[in-house]
Parts: structure tokens; C-alpha cells; sequence
């Protein structure tokens, strides 16, 4: 098992702990663990053409990597980047290219999940806080480390389709 995944210890390796750390932690584990709802979290993230190409075919090749606290730096060669906002409120996606990248020494994904060319990467936030400025500076970082025609969408799911989709999965 991943070693940020372990649910006894937090991965923070502090004396403290960090909300968003446990909710990107909480949601990866529900995500890694319940293949019902890492489907439906798909379908709400992914445009349905993207989400046909990768699972509805007839000899399924795909591999699924989820992962916590990834460097964006080591994210390469993705022809699609999904760059997911988390927050308590709705994000306007459509100001995010106007937004200026908010840069830090030391980037790193809350969530990254990687199937085949395609990487999601989520920025969690408990609060409204608009974390659009600290995603656009990873997606464009993992970019710079794939093919010039690489394709950034930005995707909004916030709380409030979260846990819609979590309660249409419960009462599966």
C-alpha cells in the first residue's frame, strides 16, 4: 500500500495535520476502494467522449494509478490533463485562464490519478477558498513535461457534487 494511504499515520510526518490532507486521503482511499464510485466520480470529472475512449471499449487496456502528494515536476508525457477544483464553494471554471499561477517553492497534487495518457489532479480545500490559482501553476507544470499539444481542462467538483455522487453510490 501506498505509504500516504496508510490510515493510522499521518503522512504529514509533523506534529500537526492539515484538514485538506485528510480529506484528499479520505476521498483517495474511498476512491481506490470502491470501484463504483471511482466510476461515477469518472463519468462527473471526465468529458464523456475522454471517458468513453478509456472504458468503453471492446479489450479494455488501461491501467489506474491513484496517488497522494505528487510533485508535479514528475508527472510526464499526458496528452490530457484534468486539473480538478475541490472547495466548499462553486468554482467559476471559466475565469481560471485568467487567473495568474500562484507559485510556490515545492508544488504538490493533493490527488493524482493517472489512466494511461490522462492525469487528473485534484486541489482539495475544506473550506470556499478558491485553490484555482494553486492548480493552474501544477497543471501547467505537468504540461511543461508533455507534448506541446497537450490539452489542460479545468473541471469544478466541489463538495456539494461530491458528496451527491457519494449518496447515489451509497444507495447502490
Amino acid at each position: 500500500m501506498d505509504r500516504h494511504l496508510n490510515i493510522f499515520d499521518f503522512f504529514n510526518n509533523r506534529e500537526y495535520e492539515f484538514y485538506e490532507d485528510n480529506l484528499s486521503r479520505g476521498f483517495a482511499l474511498c476512491l481506490k476502494y470502491d470501484t463504483v464510485l471511482l466510476d461515477n466520480v469518472l463519468r462527473n470529472i471526465l468529458d464523456s467522449k475522454v471517458y468513453s475512449g478509456l472504458f468503453n471499449t471492446d479489450y479494455p487496456d488501461y491501467k489506474i494509478n491513484i496517488d497522494l502528494q505528487r510533485k508535479p515536476t514528475e508527472l510526464e508525457n499526458f496528452s490530457k490533463i484534468i486539473a480538478v477544483t475541490c472547495s466548499a464553494s462553486e468554482i467559476d471554471i471559466t475565469k481560471i485562464e485568467g487567473v495568474e499561477s500562484r507559485t510556490t517553492s515545492s508544488p504538490e497534487t493533493d490527488l493524482c490519478i493517472e489512466i494511461n495518457d490522462t492525469c487528473i489532479i485534484f486541489e482539495f480545500k475544506r473550506t470556499g477558498e478558491d485553490c484555482s490559482a494553486q492548480l493552474k501553476r501544477q497543471a501547467e507544470l505537468v504540461k511543461n513535461n508533455s507534448p506541446l499539444d497537450t490539452e489542460i481542462v479545468y473541471v469544478d467538483f466541489n463538495w456539494k457534487k461530491i458528496v451527491k455522487v457519494m449518496l447515489n453510490v451509497l444507495s447502490l
